[in-house]
């Protein structure tokens, strides 16, 4: 029987916090182990690690980290799951995600906006190497996230782990995430672009690392309630959940 283990990230977001391990203490298939990073929290972070002691096999590591990334690798560091997922403090599950896993897969992702509604479906992106971080479960020996980038390590990792993209990779519809704009990445905007330009043609061939680069300027010419729009109404749908 293989196993999962969540990695939950947080930093002075103990209802956040709250709302995700919420989520995995309902489930009837309950992960292996959560393991909590957090960023040396001064809010009521340690009390809500607490109130789920008995409810969820969680671990609970609070010091300063060097960001995101940092505290991601510590966390896959603990796991002892056959697959990873990275939930972060206020993303929350719904379904029952982890039974049955039998390799890497794909959850569904309802994005909701920074005000709560929900915004769209999250589709592959990115010549099939991008998605929703939340919305994938990982083997444990996925590749390590590169702290010399600050808002786009994940998707350098998830080029390293799936050099053939994700476009193979099962899609579970019986559960999924549900996740909201306002992030570090989501507010990163030309800084993340940047980076994902500088990722592209590290990784991959330089005819491909141009195609896709010349899909991000051409984004960026678009004014972002403009982008939002189509997003919508190319993705948008009704959440099933």
């Amino acid at each position: 029987m293989t196993t999962v283990s969540v990695v939950t990230v947080t930093f002075n977001n103990a209802g956040g916090l709250r709302e995700t391990l919420n989520s995995l203490a309902c489930l009837q298939s309950q992960p292996l182990e959560v393991a909590v990073i957090d960023g040396a929290s001064i809010d009521d972070t340690a009390a809500v690690v607490r109130e789920f002691g008995a409810s969820l096999s969680l671990s609970f590591l609070s010091e300063p980290d060097q960001g995101i990334y940092d505290a991601m690798n510590k966390g896959h560091s603990l796991c002892r799951g056959d697959f990873i997922h990275y939930l972060n403090a206020g993303d929350t599950v719904f379904g029952e995600p982890y039974r049955e896993v039998a390799q890497a897969c794909l959850l569904p992702v309802h994005v909701h906006d920074e005000s709560g509604r929900f915004f769209f479906k999250e589709f592959l992106r990115h010549g099939g190497f991008g998605y929703c971080h939340q919305g994938i479960l990982l083997p444990r020996n996925h590749a390590s996230y590169r702290q010399e980038y600050r808002v786009a390590a994940d998707l350098d990792m998830m080029i390293a782990t799936f050099p053939q993209g994700m476009r193979g990779l099962p899609r579970v519809e019986r559960a999924g995430v549900r996740y909201t704009l306002g992030g570090v990445s989501s507010r990163a905007g030309s800084a993340r672009d940047r980076e994902v330009r500088s990722i592209f043609f590290e990784r991959l061939p330089w005819w491909a690392a141009s195609r896709l680069q010349a899909g991000i300027v051409l984004k960026g010419l678009l004014p972002r309630g403009l982008r939002r729009l189509l997003v919508k109404a190319m993705h948008g749908g009704e959440p099933a959940h």
